[in-house]
């Protein structure tokens, strides 16, 4: 990956340092993944103490915060959000104003009100922006889609 900013030092993809916000059964997965693919620098941020302390018996974490603010307050590279949708929009934001680049767990938002604001947030932030769809490149979904724009569906 590289750097967003001019003059930001340039560092793989494995040496990021990634703060997996919220650690529910998605976010847990996700700190497994990230920590079999080589990610050192894994970081959560949940404010319930039992999760936190479950992802702690299970896997080597650099930090725990309390709260997202906390996480971002030591500079994480990169966040994957994965709470409640109710809070995304506000996360995803928060998150990128401070510069970190955002991996955002489905649904994106409630409303597309909120999402053309956060289009905005995403643009000033010159950060990556993701939204994780898994079936997204399945094939039958490709297929079908080509069906519709071909307009026998």
């Amino acid at each position: 990956m590289k750097p967003a900013t001019p003059g930001a030092k340039s560092k793989r993809w494995h040496e990021l340092s990634v703060l997996v916000v919220g650690c529910g059964s998605i976010g847990l997965r996700h700190v497994r993944v990230l920590r079999s693919l080589g990610v050192v620098d894994l970081r959560i941020a949940e404010p319930l103490a039992a999760r936190r302390a479950l992802v702690k018996s299970e896997e080597v974490i650099v930090a725990e915060y309390a709260d997202l603010a906390a996480g971002l307050a030591d500079r994480p590279d990169a966040a994957i959000i994965c709470t409640p949708p109710r809070l995304h929009i506000e996360q995803a934001s928060l998150t990128l104003q401070k510069g970190v680049h955002v991996f955002l767990e489905k649904p994106l938002a409630e409303t597309l009100a909120q999402v053309r604001g956060l289009r905005q947030t995403i643009r000033a932030s010159r950060r990556v922006f993701a939204v994780g769809y898994c079936m997204r490149h399945h094939e039958a979904l490709s297929r079908a889609k080509q069906q519709v724009d071909a307009g026998r569906v």
